[in-house]
């Protein structure tokens, strides 16, 4: 059971690598919980949603989404995710038909780092993880419970991840 599509090679290397230097030179702000049960906060950076080197990433796997006529990009911004940090599980939105997208932006992580994003079935059981491979999109519905986990304690670079959120927009 798959619930998340997972694309590599849509990325070259010499983009991941002006991705990961980009994303990398900002300053992060730990303002966003992902539960509101607890009070983990997360290291965010949000971006203009005209952001060209963003945009220019987007338009690699525009077409892999579904629906992506009718759908409007609401939130774009990255993570970072230290060693030692606490993320929690959570959804993104409410409804199947929006979708979050994720690009795993270090250009070099090993499986043995950890930092691997687990979605979870209605019972709160593990059925997916995605490894952080570099250069990897990965396209799912907002309504899915899932969560980051931080690299393994020895790993000192951050953990980065540019998200997409998109939700359905009718057209009028």
């Amino acid at each position: 059971m798959s619930l998340v599509d997972v694309y590599d090679d849509l990325i070259t290397k010499d983009l991941l690598l002006e991705l990961e230097q980009y994303v990398s030179g900002f300053t992060y702000s730990r303002f966003e919980t992902d539960n509101e049960e607890y009070d983990f906060k997360t290291n965010t950076h949000d971006f203009d949603h005209k952001d060209p080197l963003l945009i220019k990433c987007q338009q690699l796997f525009w077409n892999k989404l579904k629906n992506n006529v009718d759908i409007i990009l609401t939130r774009l911004y990255c993570n970072k995710i230290l060693a030692g940090d606490s993320p929690t599980s959570h959804y993104d939105g409410k409804y199947d038909v929006d979708t979050t997208v994720l690009v795993y932006v270090n250009s070099e992580w090993d499986h043995n780092e950890g930092g691997e994003t687990l979605f979870y079935n209605e019972d709160k059981e593990v059925v997916q993880a995605v490894v952080p491979k570099p250069g990897r999109v990965a396209i799912f519905p907002a309504n899915i419970l899932h969560s980051a986990r931080p690299p393994l304690p020895y790993v000192t670079k951050p953990r980065y991840t540019v998200a997409y959120k998109y939700e359905y927009g009718l057209l009028v």
